[in-house]
């Protein structure tokens, strides 16, 4: 249905647009591990990427935008599992969850590194993220979401700098 990319594959000129929800979501488990570079995710289900067991996921020069969902996920609140999320230079946009959204269960086991990115327009936030064992966000702008910035939950150090964060509807960044 997108024929912003790659043309009109489905040959039905206008007739169709693209949604959030269009397909489900791309999921890892068991130790998988995923690398996207100069990629393209939109119109996804719930989720467009969810890294629920031990996972990694790194993302570069990406854009993943129009989710019914968060933009991103990471954990499940059922297990203490590894997981490991790295964002360097992408746009998470336009999302009807967060941006990306880490949950974690009791002694958090939880990596995650934000850098030179764009997190805008998520309607419930632009980063959410419980029990960091690691936790790097930096020269990030972060504008137009519809709750906090950035919420930390139970995170035991946390480097926030040279952010930029203007618009959104919550807090700058909130810490409990």
């Amino acid at each position: 249905k997108d024929d912003s990319i790659g043309g009109d594959t489905n040959g039905d000129g206008y007739a169709s647009w693209p949604a959030p929800g269009d397909w489900g979501m791309i999921f890892l488990e068991n130790e998988g591990s995923i690398t996207f570079d100069n990629t393209i995710i939109r119109y996804a289900g719930n989720t467009a990427i969810w890294g629920r067991y031990p996972s990694t996921i790194v993302i570069r020069d990406s854009t993943i935008a129009n989710t019914n969902g968060s933009g991103i996920s990471m954990g499940d609140t059922s297990y203490n599992w590894y997981h490991s999320l790295t964002v360097e230079r992408s746009t998470i946009a336009d999302n009807a969850g967060y941006g990306i959204y880490v949950v974690g269960y009791l002694d958090g086991n939880q990596h995650l590194v934000v850098t030179d990115s764009v997190i805008r327009n998520n309607t419930s936030g632009g980063i959410w993220i419980n029990l960091a064992l690691t936790l790097q966000i930096t020269n990030n702008l972060f504008e137009g979401n519809g709750g906090n910035a950035i919420t930390i939950s139970g995170s035991a150090a946390a480097q926030v700098t040279n952010n930029i964060i203007q618009n959104n509807n919550g807090y700058p960044l909130s810490l409990h």
